[in-house]
């Protein structure tokens, strides 16, 4: 087994291409914790190539006999699908790829994917497994959903037939921090947790996991999902509720935020509202793993940046926010916490901090749609367009929640998030009580798996 990455054309992957060849396809990997630095070379990929210098090579490398799985990164906004329901949402590169010239030279995942799936069929090939590592609830679901109404679109006789029975889209959860080089030829730097859980479901072979040992943090199973509902609620969640009130209060790097007392109290209050919509996790702590989270978040030699965890809040609000807000109205339950999650998303989405300097708000989806509403909120106190335009009318309509962003958000514009988390220290020291107690404790003994 071996890997063939496959990206767009854009100068780091040139940058990335060359030194990859240069380096014979070997590069370092370092797990850095405290006083741990676990140094391995990595030699599991054997090519990279250029999808858009080369469509018709990245094509081939899908639709060769020897690819039997097809894992897939693409971010959020890679489907190119509402990330709930999974229905496609039409763009440029779709209808390239779904015209008659443009289908040999795809520019989008589902284009390229149809047309590997068009010659493995057309060649009597075996069919393949389209593995999601993305962070979206259900992502094979989604990625199968998307697919096929594209297929669908493009119409092409029989495919969609021979996708049905030879083609597999397992769920996923793959949870380890690890922040980008600046260049290509940097280590790469990451930290000594992590976990990959798998659903069993491959058609054309897979990897034998089961060797692996258990450091490798591998799970394979039936049912992804209560892992997922853990990651994207606590972990995923957790990052963008830091990071929007944490980037306000002039932190950086996410280990200097959670270096701040009062930083560190909101996002511990956060996990323990936000946990009670987890569903129980087979042999998991929810209380350790909270713990856990602040540890690896805290961890100062993976200095992850706070810039980062900002981008694409819309469609990240949409996969790790609005269930949990929706599970939370449901129950009729307290939901404090992310209300100030979501006022500071607000806030930052206006451009322009207390300080009158920009923000450098990077959300493709929706920014030219959300920057005026937040501005409304802003000077007229009105934060119900933006809530609608971010999570839909339903939860717009929700009274208590409306309120609440409301008062949080008027209380960050008049005080500032500094000020702000200074003056609710006790409240939120008493939400945050449960995981504060393991935190101080068994959370001392995460494993190092490097």
């Amino acid at each position: 087994w071996g890997i063939v990455g496959i990206d767009r054309d854009t100068p780091r992957t040139q940058e990335m291409q060359a030194f990859l060849r240069g380096s014979g396809f070997v590069y370092p990997i370092t797990a850095l914790a405290g006083d741990v630095e676990a140094r391995v070379e990595c030699r599991a990929v054997v090519d990279l190539v250029n999808m858009g210098a080369e469509p018709e090579a990245a094509v081939a490398v899908l639709a060769d006999p020897q690819t039997r799985i097809v894992s897939m990164t693409v971010t959020e906004k890679g489907y190119y699908c509402d990330i709930k329901s999974g229905a496609l949402r039409m763009n440029a590169e779709l209808q390239h790829d779904l015209s008659r010239d443009g289908a040999a030279r795809p520019r989008s995942m589902h284009g390229l994917v149809a047309q590997a799936l068009k010659q493995r069929m057309e060649a009597g090939l075996p069919g393949v497994t389209l593995m999601s590592l993305d962070n979206v609830p259900g992502n094979g679901r989604i990625l199968r959903k998307a697919l096929m109404q594209f297929l669908e679109l493009a119409d092409i006789p029989g495919l969609i037939e021979w996708a049905e029975v030879n083609v597999s889209f397992p769920c996923s959860m793959v949870d380890r921090i690890t922040p980008n080089t600046a260049n290509a030829a940097d280590d790469v730097a990451t930290e000594p947790y992590r976990q990959w859980v798998l659903e069993d479901d491959f058609v054309n072979g897979r990897p034998l996991f089961e060797v692996l040992p258990p450091s490798a943090g591998l799970i394979l199973t039936r049912d992804v999902l209560p892992y997922e509902h853990m990651k994207t609620r606590l972990l995923n969640g957790a990052h963008s509720a830091l990071a929007y009130l944490s980037y306000l209060a002039h932190h950086r790097n996410v280990d200097h935020a959670l270096a701040d007392p009062r930083v560190q109290l909101f996002v511990r209050a956060y996990l323990r509202e936000t946990a009670t919509t987890v569903h129980a996790v087979p042999g998991i702590s929810l209380e350790l793993y909270q713990a856990t989270l602040l540890a690896r978040f805290s961890n100062p030699r993976i200095s992850d940046m706070i810039v980062r965890l900002c981008e694409d809040g819309s469609m990240k609000a949409s996969s790790f926010w609005k269930p949990v807000i929706e599970d939370h109205l449901a129950a009729d339950r307290p939901i404090s916490m992310i209300c100030l999650a979501v006022a500071g998303w607000i806030r930052y989405s206006l451009g322009v901090d207390e300080r009158g300097e920009a923000i450098p708000v990077k959300d493709p989806a929706l920014a030219h749609v959300l920057e005026p509403l937040a501005r409304v909120a802003f000077e007229h106190g009105d934060v119900r367009p933006f809530l609608e335009a971010a999570f839909g009318p339903e939860v717009a309509r929700a009274e208590s929640f409306v309120e609440e962003v409301a008062r949080w958000h008027s209380m960050i514009k008049d005080n500032g998030v500094v000020s702000l988390l200074e003056g609710v220290t006790q409240a939120l020291a008493q939400v945050s009580n449960a995981v504060e107690s393991y935190a101080e404790g068994e959370v001392q003994g995460i494993r190092v798996i490097m």
